[in-house]
C-alpha cells in the first residue's frame, strides 16, 4: 500500500516536470520523507488501539535462557486466573515480549500468570482506579537473569539512528529540490537594467 501511494506520487511529480516548480511541489517530498522518518521512529501499535487507557494492561518483560541471552522467537501467554481473560504473543529477537489484555478498574489486584516454554511467572493486577490516563503496565520478566545488550541496540541509540538518517533524508531531498529549482538562464530579464541605472 506505501509503495502504490509512493509511487503515485512519484507518477505526479514527473508530470509536472514541463511545469514550473513551485515551493509545494517541493514541499510535497519533504513532507513525505518525514511521514516515513516518523513512521520508522513511532511504529502504530494495533493493539494499542484496541481499548482506551483505562481498559487496557500491558504485561511486558524478556525471557532469558541459562546464558543470559533472550529467547527469540519464543511464545509467551499471559492469562488473569480470576477474571479468565488471556493473551498471547512472541517474543522479538531479543527476547522481549509485550501482552495487552482488556482489563478494568475492577481487576485491580487479580492474579496473573505468564508462561512460555518451560518457565512460568506470576504477577498481579496494579492499578489505580482513580487514574484513567496513565499506562497500565508491570513487568514480569522468566528465565535467569538477562545479559545487557550491547549499547549500539539501545532502543535510545536506535532511535537516535532512524532521527538522524531522517534529517539527513530531509536535508538532501531539500537541496536536490533546491538545485532544480535555480534558474540555469541566469538572471531575470530586466534586473540588469535596473543595476545599470542605479
Amino acid at each position: 500500500m506505501l509503495g502504490d501511494f509512493h509511487r503515485k506520487i512519484c507518477e505526479g511529480l514527473r508530470n509536472l516536470k514541463r511545469a514550473r516548480r513551485t515551493q509545494l511541489v517541493r514541499s510535497c517530498r519533504f513532507v513525505l520523507a518525514a511521514l516515513l522518518s516518523l513512521g520508522a521512529l513511532f511504529p502504530v501499535s494495533v493493539l494499542y488501539a484496541l481499548h482506551e487507557v483505562d481498559h487496557r494492561f500491558t504485561v511486558k518483560g524478556r525471557i532469558c535462557g541459562d546464558d543470559g541471552e533472550g529467547r527469540g522467537a519464543a511464545l509467551v501467554s499471559v492469562k488473569n486466573t480470576r477474571a479468565d481473560i488471556s493473551g498471547n504473543g512472541k517474543t522479538d529477537s531479543d527476547g522481549f515480549y509485550e501482552i495487552v489484555l482488556h482489563l478494568h478498574n475492577e481487576n485491580q489486584g487479580d492474579p496473573l500468570v505468564v508462561r512460555s516454554e518451560e518457565f512460568e511467572a506470576t504477577g498481579r493486577v496494579e492499578l489505580d482506579p482513580s487514574d484513567p490516563k496513565t499506562e497500565r503496565i508491570i513487568t514480569i520478566n522468566l528465565g535467569q537473569a538477562c545479559h545487557a545488550l550491547p549499547f549500539w541496540r539501545q532502543t535510545w541509540v536506535l532511535a537516535g539512528l532512524v532521527v538522524l538518517l531522517g534529517i539527513g533524508l530531509i536535508w538532501a531531498i531539500r537541496r536536490v529540490d533546491g538545485k532544480k529549482g535555480k534558474r540555469p538562464d541566469g538572471p531575470k530579464k530586466g534586473k540588469g537594467k535596473r543595476e545599470r541605472d542605479n
